[in-house]
């Protein structure tokens, strides 16, 4: 995905001290290490796509027609 340069939709997110030092970790783990609010982006990213995956397996072994 392409990263834009400005953001529409601004949050404000709390984060348990066990999640920031998650997302402390996972950022340093990356090659570019991510600025916090760009690894939060990425990580919800990675989370539409593995919901959209399961959604998706899950539509196949029901035989595919049916939404959710």
């Amino acid at each position: 995905m392409e990263k834009p340069t400005k953001f529409a939709i601004k949050l404000e997110v709390g984060l348990t001290p066990a999640m920031d030092r998650a997302l402390t970790q996972w950022r340093r783990r990356q090659a570019d290490l991510p600025t916090r609010p760009e690894a939060i982006r990425r990580l919800v990213e990675i989370g539409l796509e593995v919901e959209t995956e399961k959604r998706l397996r899950a539509q196949d072994r029901r035989g595919g027609d049916q939404e959710d």
